[in-house]
């Protein structure tokens, strides 16, 4: 399948189904966060969901990790791509024919570590106010971690405690 490397521009690309639930799920592909693993953990799983009357969006995040910021979360560039993306699509879902309350996010690995970064860590944006979809509450109304990556303290197998930005 198809690896993309050095992402410095965000994007969402849309699988658009109509006449569907109006359910959505934006998907983040894996890689550790050095690679996005695109066909395989994105456009594949966007025209599956496709299939099952739901449409997708492929997200195209920020790789490879940023250096550390004093007072951001670890992968904090990637959380403010999903934080923008979960905005842009309930901004646009009536345009998309989408409920904008069924906005799901998915990921695998990497990407189910920032699924769950998202889903815990939507209240406040990580970026300044762009437009009117920075209005939009970016808290996902599903999450599926799909075999997430760091999401142990340390990532240690063993801890109990979650990592901190988690």
């Amino acid at each position: 399948g198809i690896h993309i490397e050095n992402v410095s521009k965000p994007s969402i690309t849309p699988f658009l189904v109509h006449n569907g639930t109006g359910g959505a799920v934006i998907i983040a592909p894996g890689g550790g966060y050095h690679v996005l693993a695109w066909t395989l953990e994105g456009t594949d799983v966007a025209r599956r969901f496709n299939a099952m009357g739901v449409s997708a969006f492929v997200l195209k995040y920020r790789i490879p990790l940023r250096k550390d910021v004093p007072g951001m979360p670890w992968a904090w560039a990637q959380l403010q791509d999903a934080q923008r993306a979960i905005g842009l699509v309930r901004g646009r879902a009536a345009e998309w024919g989408l409920d904008p309350a069924k906005i799901g996010f998915m990921g695998f690995s990497a990407g189910g570590h920032l699924t769950a970064h998202i889903s815990t860590a939507w209240q406040t944006r990580l970026y300044p106010r762009l437009d009117e979809y920075d209005d939009l509450s970016c808290r996902p109304d599903l999450s599926l971690l799909v075999y997430p990556w760091k999401l142990l303290r340390n990532d240690d197998p063993a801890s109990a405690q979650l990592a901190p930005e988690i």
